[in-house]
């Protein structure tokens, strides 16, 4: 069956309440084009979600079963959420250094025109974000289907995007880090230089959507206790290999 990404077609905001159900309309192809015919058909079964799942095949995010599922696959890639500031470069790359894991910094992945708008202060819309977290997506089905671990750093800050990074995936396992405004704010201001200026943490902290189906750590504790209450939490605890 011919397939689509979903980042080859303009993003549009019709309804901003179903934004990735109304990403790609019939408009974005050609009138003559099998393409367009096979995209009508699908949306026009009775379940158009999953419809419209098989038709762009991996790219559309899964449905959440709503918890936590399955057992700790030693496949696993760890995602270290939380708003700007809040630690999960320091944390990941030490987690990642104990397990000897690879770490990535989910900064690496946007686009120069996204990093553009964070250094002027302006927030990112949905429709900057969809292709940096497709991108992220991308490369954690990599990392699976080559075997290896990782732990990424990444805002994740609303559920549709925890959607599209594979929450739903057995091997994939969320932590988020949380603090006070007050202290994000005072580590924000200690680190010159960052793209991400603290003018946006109010902005991120509007757009935090909490997860309530994941481990959340304070982040008051100093890194390495941070560390090992996250490798307890996700049954890695000291002194246990994981390959």
């Amino acid at each position: 069956m011919t397939t689509a990404r979903v980042s080859e077609f303009p993003v549009t905001r019709q309804n901003p309440g179903t934004f990735w159900k109304a990403s790609v309309t019939v408009n974005h192809f050609p009138r003559s084009s099998r393409l367009r015919s096979r995209f009508l058909e699908a949306c026009s079964k009775s379940k158009c979600r999953s419809s419209r799942r098989r038709f762009f095949g991996s790219y559309w995010p899964k449905e959440s079963s709503g918890g936590i599922a399955g057992p700790y696959s030693r496949r696993m890639v760890v995602i270290i959420m939380g708003v700007s500031g809040s630690g999960k470069t320091t944390v990941g790359r030490l987690l990642a250094g104990q397990l000897g894991w690879s770490f990535h910094d989910g900064d690496d992945f946007h686009p120069p025109a996204n990093v553009t708008k964070m250094r002027s202060g302006t927030p990112l819309t949905d429709e900057d974000r969809l292709p940096w977290l497709l991108a992220i997506q991308a490369f954690m089905r990599k990392c699976h289907e080559d075997g290896q671990s990782a732990v990424i750093a990444c805002s994740a800050l609303k559920e549709r995007y925890r959607e599209v990074l594979l929450r739903a995936e057995p091997w994939v396992r969320f932590v988020h880090l949380r603090g006070s405004r007050e202290l994000i704010a005072l580590r924000m201001q200690a680190r010159p230089g960052h793209f991400m200026p603290p003018t946006l943490l109010d902005s991120q902290l509007a757009t935090l959507e909490p997860p309530t189906d994941c481990l959340a750590v304070d982040i008051t504790a100093e890194p390495k206790a941070l560390v090992e209450e996250v490798r307890i939490g996700l049954g890695l605890g000291p002194g246990k290999s994981s390959a």
